[in-house]
């Protein structure tokens, strides 16, 4: 996995699971499914589509598995 800009990291998550930490202190595990350049992102959680956007994001890591 090639990382040069951090759009890379989120572009090579696609599709996977990630651990998404909010600045309300929750977790959420979720699939991503499509971000934009602002890390606002779309995620699948339990069969139901959300909406997060990326000022309420503190980090977002991909779950290995």
């Amino acid at each position: 996995m090639i990382i040069d800009r951090p759009l890379d990291f989120l572009g090579n998550s696609k599709g996977k699971e990630v651990l998404i930490k909010l600045k309300s202190n929750e977790n959420i595990i979720a699939k991503l499914l499509v971000f934009d350049i602002n890390i606002n992102l779309v995620i699948k959680k339990n069969k139901i589509t959300k909406f997060i956007k990326g000022d309420n994001i503190i980090s977002v890591e991909e779950i290995d598995g």
